[in-house]
Order: structure tokens, then sequence, then C-alpha cells
């Protein structure tokens, strides 16, 4: 996992289709994991959450926007609403940038 993280991370010098791939690859693992996929998701929403604005490719701002419910149900173990789980991780991603 953090090697997909590593490659959809917001970094200039990446190739723009191999970021597009590990976001895509992400919203899958979200998607198909659920619950399971809980201890990833404060990371991965502070991840995504900027690539919301990434204006360099179409397919890492979609898969960015398709991973954010995924994200919410998969917050559910963690005994916080989801809304949380989001706004702390926007709160993390603002600071970074």
């Amino acid at each position: 996992m953090p090697a997909v993280m590593a490659a959809a991370a917001f970094d200039k010098h990446v190739n723009q289709e191999d970021k597009a791939t590990a976001c895509e690859r992400l919203v899958c693992y979200a998607r198909e994991r659920k619950e399971a996929f809980h201890p990833y998701v404060q990371q991965v929403a502070t991840l995504m959450l900027p690539l919301l604005k990434f204006v360099f490719h179409d397919r890492v701002r979609s898969a960015a926007a398709d991973i954010m419910p995924h994200l919410m149900i998969c917050s559910r173990p963690l005994g916080q609403p989801a809304r949380m789980a989001v706004e702390s991780a926007e709160g993390v991603a603002r600071r970074r940038h």
C-alpha cells in the first residue's frame, strides 16, 4: 500500500499516467476492502483531497472525487463519523500545502 500511495502523492516529477493509475488503484482498494481499509482512511484522504484540484490530469481528479464516498464508508469502524475523518484529513492537507 505505501508504494501505491507514494506513486499517487503530489510530485511533479512522477509520470502523470503512473499517478493516475495509482489513484485509481486506491479507489479500487477502498471500494473492495471496505472496513478492512480503515487503517488507511486518514492517510489516503490527506493524500487525495489536494488532488481534487489537480489540473494536469483528468483521471487523477476523477479518482480523487471517486474515492471520497468509499473513504466515508471505510471510516465507520473507526468509531468516528465519516465527516470527522474527512475534515481531519482536510486540515492535515491544508497544513501541508
